[in-house]
């Protein structure tokens, strides 16, 4: 089971702070790092383990009158409509996987324990965690590993609040790996 989070702005801390201050003072408390906890079991001697925390950027919420889509493929490109504004890009996570059969081919099924997000902080507003964009499948290399990157798709509320706090939002995901 690993652990998605993601950190938002609200619109008027985004305004009134300029980038570079914004950048120094905010951004080591928030950033959408979808994080995952780190994951590290073995089966039958084969190891999966969190390498890379997802990240899904540093986000402030510009208009919540519709649902909003933010989606991190799991090659880092990064769709978004106009209701969100991007501060510092995301990245996709990385999970390793080792002494697996070489040359193996691992179906994999992603599940989101846990769709509507928490937050550190009481939040008005929460965002829905829609899917885990990861390949059905990866091959194993000729030593029995493979590496697998992964993304994540959240949505807004739609409400016609912008009251997101600033702080951290996580959700529960967990990974199987089938051969």
């Amino acid at each position: 089971m690993s652990r998605c989070v993601i950190h938002c702005l609200s619109q008027s801390v985004s305004q009134s702070v300029s980038q570079s201050v914004y950048q120094s003072l905010i951004q080591p408390l928030i950033k959408v790092a979808g994080v995952l906890s780190v994951l590290h079991f073995s089966c039958n001697a084969q190891e999966v383990e969190v390498i890379k925390d997802i990240n899904l950027g540093t986000i402030v919420i510009t208009n919540n009158d519709t649902v909003g889509v933010l989606d991190l493929s799991e090659t880092g490109n990064m769709a978004f409509t106009n209701h969100f504004r991007i501060i510092i890009p995301g990245q996709p996570g990385l999970i390793e996987l080792r002494d697996f059969a070489w040359s193996a081919e691992l179906h994999i099924n992603a599940y989101i324990l846990q769709n509507t997000t928490l937050s550190d902080v009481i939040s008005p507003e929460k965002f829905t965690m829609t899917q885990i964009n990861v390949p059905n499948s990866i091959i194993t290399e000729g030593d029995g590993s493979a590496e697998l990157h992964f993304g994540a798709q959240i949505r807004t509320s739609g409400s016609g609040s912008k009251r997101y706090a600033d702080t951290t939002f996580s959700s529960q995901i967990k990974f199987a790996f089938q051969y």
